[in-house]
């Protein structure tokens, strides 16, 4: 002990040592099968080593094995991030440490999009031959309103692999957001034609047909899309209220608009919108006033005046026995 320095045993037998201690114990719990007393000792571990990957992966996995899927999801998460940050740190030369941490912040919903874009940045200089980091950069700036450099990331990747359908999707947005829609459909189409269960391009390929007045193609996209809250309640939409008597289908509407409810919370007005209007045309007038009613009282907590003025019109044709159908 020559060379320690003279409070350096106290350091020793400090935080390192005691997350050990707290490791140690919790590891020995779960063997034993004593799930709640392990899952303690490795809120201790956490507490203790924040930044340790080994701690929130397996207070993670604790916490999934009691059944606690949210709160397990968090701290996987954080050691899945914790593990990329130190192979960054680790290979700081590495393209492929970069682009990992990169899509993974771009991915994640609590991850920074600005960190993103500079690691992916990064990437692209170490391996500036990488199709993948480019697509990924470009949408990387685009979600930051940098349109004009996604697009030469977006072209980049092409000049690489023609065949990146994500390139042709993230060119596809960026030009949709300058306004060049016939352009962003083709490349929407590109995308499409080499991989046909790209979802999110089937989700922007029938927004932009539902648009332009090209229902049956908008919802056959819609049919292959992501099924999220907002694209089941564009479908639930489109289905009850379509110009096209032929595309309306009130029953189906009403099943996806359900669906949608759930998967908001209930918490988006639009979606108890497209409910009522489901309701109305099945014949469900007093369903669908009660129903645009709850989406009007929710709208105007979320101060949302114009949709509130929306949906109060709908009501009064509701309690005229009256579907509501968009014109033309």
């Amino acid at each position: 002990f020559v060379n320690i320095a003279p409070d350096g045993l106290r350091r020793i037998d400090g935080p390192a040592l005691e997350y050990d201690r707290a490791v140690n114990s919790a590891l020995y719990r779960q063997k034993r099968g004593e799930i709640p007393e392990a899952i303690a000792r490795w809120r201790e571990a956490v507490a203790l080593g924040p930044d340790k990957p080994f701690a929130q992966e397996n207070l993670g996995a604790a916490l999934l094995m009691s059944g606690h899927r949210a709160e397990a999801g968090l701290h996987l998460q954080k050691a899945a991030e914790l593990k990329l940050r130190a192979a960054v740190a680790d290979r700081p030369g590495d393209a492929a440490a970069y682009y990992h941490l990169g899509r993974w912040l771009l991915d994640n919903a609590n991850g920074s999009l600005a960190e993103a874009a500079a690691a992916l940045r990064k990437s692209a200089v170490l391996d500036p031959s990488s199709a993948a980091v480019h697509a990924s950069l470009a949408a990387a700036l685009l979600r930051q309103d940098n349109i004009d450099e996604s697009l030469g990331e977006s072209r980049r990747a092409l000049a690489l692999d023609p065949r990146s359908a994500p390139a042709h999707y993230n060119l596809g947005l960026a030009l949709n957001r300058k306004g060049e829609t016939d352009e962003a459909i083709r490349e929407w189409q590109s995308a499409l034609a080499i991989d046909p269960r790209y979802e999110e391009a089937h989700d922007s390929l029938a927004a932009t047909l539902d648009a332009r007045g090209r229902f049956a193609e908008a919802l056959a996209n819609w049919r292959a899309g992501t099924n999220s809250a907002a694209t089941l309640t564009r479908q639930a939409w489109l289905m009850a209220t379509c110009p096209d008597a032929a595309l309306r289908n009130g029953h189906e509407a009403a099943a996806l608009a359900a669906r949608a409810v759930e998967l908001s919370r209930g918490q988006d007005p639009a979606v108890w919108d497209a409910l009522a209007a489901a309701y109305a045309e099945t014949g469900r007038y007093a369903d669908a006033a009660l129903t645009a009613q709850r989406a009007a009282a929710l709208a105007t907590r979320q101060n949302r005046p114009d949709l509130v003025e929306a949906i109060r019109s709908r009501v009064r044709l509701y309690q005229a026995d009256t579907a509501f159908h968009e014109r033309p």
